[in-house]
């Protein structure tokens, strides 16, 4: 479910990676190249929503940074809260964002 991992020690793990990605401007590159790798996947999974008619109108590339923001936040918030399951905490934020742009 998550890049990051699915425990909150994975994502603690994934964090002291990230700290070094963060500080380094070599592996800074490679972590950006990720991060924009992913937001694009995103963008793609919205215009496929969108082509299908399970997304109205919206600006894909907005909508997907918000995506990709959720995803990490919901991700680190969930780490703090450990409430039920991380992919259903992980379901109710993306609905909480993606709602108002469903069709039907």
């Amino acid at each position: 479910m998550s890049v990051m991992g699915t425990t909150p020690d994975e994502v603690a793990h994934s964090l002291a990676f990230l700290q070094i990605d963060l500080t380094d401007t070599d592996f800074l590159v490679h972590a950006r190249s990720s991060a924009l790798g992913f937001r694009a996947g995103i963008a793609s999974l919205i215009r496929d929503a969108k082509a299908a008619g399970e997304l109205g109108p919206c600006d894909t590339n907005r909508l997907a940074r918000a995506v990709h923001a959720t995803l990490n936040g919901s991700i680190l918030d969930w780490t703090i809260h450990r409430d039920g399951a991380m992919a259903a905490w992980i379901r109710r934020d993306l609905r909480t964002v993606l709602d108002r742009y469903r069709s039907g």
